[in-house]
């Protein structure tokens, strides 16, 4: 069992962003934090930022990230990805380059070993960063796509399930970061 951070691969595909910024700023802290809301979710415009490196006009991939604390998945994603209703929601967006989804992951797990990880705390207890992440694999096991409980707002973690099959569907933009395996730590 392996968990990995979910990223976006920026150097090779378009990033994007939501059309204003007071509206990310609205998004990522009123709505993605693991509560459904897809009951009052108006879709948001998403439009592309030019490589500001090369000045080059990048393709767009299957996923996008913004901020690393929203995923964002191309309809081609979704349909491979079957298993993404399961854990979260799949919020359409407004967007001129296809069809796109913004994704609410709404199953917050406790499968974080506080015994076994390494982390920062502040004063009050309250954990603020994770250094070594160690899970726990009798929850670990079940979980495709999921954030830690202790971490609402924070990015999304995927299991080799989820990373299998982007690779069997050669979807693009997704990066990972491995966090954690169970045969080496």
């Amino acid at each position: 069992m392996t968990v990995f951070l979910l990223d976006a691969e920026v150097k090779h595909f378009q990033e994007a962003i939501f059309f204003t910024a007071t509206r990310f700023e609205e998004i990522a802290d009123r709505w993605f934090n693991g509560q459904p809301v897809g009951h009052r979710w108006k879709p948001f415009e998403l439009v592309t930022v030019e490589d500001r490196r090369s000045r080059r006009k990048l393709p767009p991939g299957d996923f996008i990230s913004i901020g690393a604390m929203i995923p964002i998945f191309s309809q081609r994603a979704v349909d491979c990805l079957g298993f993404l209703p399961r854990y979260g929601e799949l919020l359409p967006l407004e967007c001129q380059f296809g069809d796109y989804y913004a994704y609410n992951v709404t199953v917050l797990s406790d499968c974080l070993d506080l015994n076994s990880s390494v982390v920062n705390r502040l004063k009050d207890g309250r954990i603020y960063r994770v250094r070594k992440h160690v899970f726990r694999v009798e929850i670990v096991k079940d979980l495709v796509i999921f954030k830690l409980k202790q971490f609402p707002m924070s990015c999304q973690y995927v299991t080799e399930t989820f990373v299998d099959r982007v690779n069997q569907h050669r979807l693009t933009g997704f990066k990972f970061t491995r966090r954690w395996s169970d045969t080496t730590g």
